[in-house]
């Protein structure tokens, strides 16, 4: 993958990451007024 993800469906990405023994959060927020909604992950370290 090297840190691209497209290609991807979220279903697959999310079973290859538990299948390497990672959990998997989904966090839902509002956005700001001030651009329009955005889909982003991330990689927590050190948890």
């Amino acid at each position: 993958m090297r840190g691209r993800i497209s290609g991807f469906s979220s279903d697959r990405l999310m079973n290859i990451l538990t299948k390497l023994d990672q959990d998997v959060v989904i966090f839902i927020r509002p956005k700001p007024d001030n651009r329009a909604a955005i889909v982003s992950v991330d990689m927590a370290h050190g948890l």
